[in-house]
């Protein structure tokens, strides 16, 4: 059951990063996409919890918790914030790269803080997995060469994703016993919401048009349940494994939908980083 929630939590994270693409193509604010979409999420969520009679006592939840879900909360819309920005100055290459290669910080406290153990195989499965999200993402105009400036970008990116993944593992494995992952999720993207709506506000440009809402709401359902099958394959298998099998995965299928979707084209680097992927994921399994 373990990997059929990998799997599903990867079929969601690509869905969602096909749905953003077509939003930039239509030419949509993707600040009040992503903003709305945790909206439908915390929805969705709370109706999901209640549906399947999961309590919810705010007294008993732990002070913890909810500085857990509230930060994450902003910490989620905080991260697209800044890729957004990353992207426009850095280029989407380099800026996913530091997202992608996150994955050694959760691994790193997976091992050390949580006490997990893996095998040689699944040690050169993960050294793998970040040699092929390098070639993937490689680009001939690093911006790592350019004003320290622009990098900074890049190091909060890389930090705060890292970081929020971490965060995850830790309530999975504290408190999910506490607050059920359906209450935990409804509190945190209720909290990205209410971010996301201040910043528009701040910007004077909080209502969105009718298809910029049908987005984000339809998004909502998809951002959630990435989230929800993510903690339920983290509550079986090592963080160690989990988020090197689904970065890489979700690189390698947006890869493939943004070849025989929205022609995008590969060069050798991205070709070899992909038999790589395959690969590493054989030997993570």
């Amino acid at each position: 059951m373990a990997w059929i929630n990998i799997i599903l939590a990867i079929l969601c994270s690509v869905g969602l990063a096909h749905l953003l693409k077509t939003t930039e193509y239509k030419k949509l604010d993707r600040t009040k996409v992503i903003t709305y979409n945790y909206l439908s999420a915390s929805i969705v969520s709370v109706v999901q919890a209640i549906s399947l009679n999961e309590p919810f006592i705010p007294s008993s939840i732990p002070v913890t918790v909810w500085f857990i879900a509230i930060y994450l909360g902003g910490m989620f819309i905080t991260v697209f914030l800044i890729l957004s920005r990353s992207i426009h100055i850095n280029g989407v290459g380099i800026s996913v790269t530091s997202m992608r290669v996150s994955l050694v910080l959760p691994v790193i406290a997976g091992l050390f803080y949580f006490d997990e153990i893996i095998n040689f195989g699944q040690t050169i499965g993960i050294v793998l997995v970040l040699v092929a999200l390098i070639l993937i993402v490689k680009q001939k105009n690093s911006a790592l060469h350019k004003p320290n400036a622009q990098s900074i970008l890049l190091i909060m990116l890389f930090l705060f994703t890292g970081f929020n993944d971490i965060l995850l593992k830790h309530y999975e494995v504290t408190y999910s016993e506490v607050l059920s992952e359906s209450w935990f999720t409804s509190i945190l993207f209720l909290s990205s919401f209410l971010f996301g709506i201040g910043y528009l506000t701040f910007k004077k440009n909080a209502k969105p048009c009718k298809t910029e809402l049908k987005y984000g709401l339809s998004l909502g359902v998809i951002n959630l349940y990435s989230t929800v099958f993510l903690l339920y394959a983290l509550s079986d298998l090592n963080a160690a494994i989990v988020f090197p099998v689904l970065n890489i995965s979700v690189v390698i299928g947006s890869t493939l939908i943004g070849i025989f979707r929205w022609d995008d084209k590969l060069d050798t680097f991205r070709w070899i980083g992909l038999i790589i992927a395959c690969i590493s994921l054989i030997l993570l399994i």
